[in-house]
């Protein structure tokens, strides 16, 4: 039953059954207690003067907001976490920022409104020449890879001549996931040989 704005009366108006059932009975059934028809169903507005039944979660789940209307949701309360080892590259002359091997890190959807996501990514390279720039980043997707952000900058420091260690942390906060959170790890090198290795990531989801 759908509600109707109720009606205008005049005087000595004579009402018939469909008037009674569309303004009386019709509007009542479509108050909270006409659409909530089970114990621990909730009752929300779906539109402008129309409510809508949610019905009871089950233990442990928590209510969110999914495309403007709410909706239940399982726990998200505990930590998700993901690591991979990646596989070691030589290149010469990329100069353009390419996926350090075919790994990547991945978290289903925690099913929450809103999350932090953190990322760590450390890895060596050597070169031939002390001239040349090596450099590493960290691309994260909350969408299941279609679209990809990327870590602003990536530290650096000197293990011996011309073999470098970088160690970069990204964060993302406030994300509302629409698929699988992934993590992946690219690298850039300029003109001379270089080879990355010992490389591993980590992500950390935090509902």
């Amino acid at each position: 039953m759908a509600w109707t704005t109720p009606r205008t009366w005049v005087a000595a108006e004579v009402p018939t059954a469909a008037i009674l059932n569309t303004h009386i009975r019709d509007n009542l059934a479509a108050t909270e207690a006409g659409v909530a028809t089970t114990a621990g169903d909730l009752v929300y507005a779906s539109a402008a003067n129309t409510l809508a039944r949610l019905a009871k979660g089950t233990s442990g789940m928590f209510l969110r907001v999914a495309g403007g209307l709410p909706a239940w949701a399982t726990s998200g309360s505990s930590l998700s976490v993901s690591r991979v080892t990646l596989t070691d590259v030589a290149t010469s002359a990329v100069t353009t920022w390419t996926d350090w091997g075919t790994e990547y890190c991945s978290v289903a959807d925690p099913g929450t409104a809103s999350v932090d996501i953190v990322c760590w990514l450390n890895g060596n390279y050597n070169t031939n020449a002390a001239t040349s720039t090596q450099r590493l980043r960290i691309a994260v997707s909350i969408d299941g890879g279609s679209t990809w952000s990327y870590s602003p900058t990536v530290r650096q420091y000197l293990l011996s001549t011309y073999w470098i260690g970088a160690f970069a942390v990204y964060g993302l906060t406030a994300q509302d996931p629409t698929g699988q959170i992934r993590a992946k790890a690219q690298y850039y090198a300029d003109s001379s040989s270089c080879r990355f290795y010992c490389g591993a990531l980590a992500l950390l989801v935090v509902p």
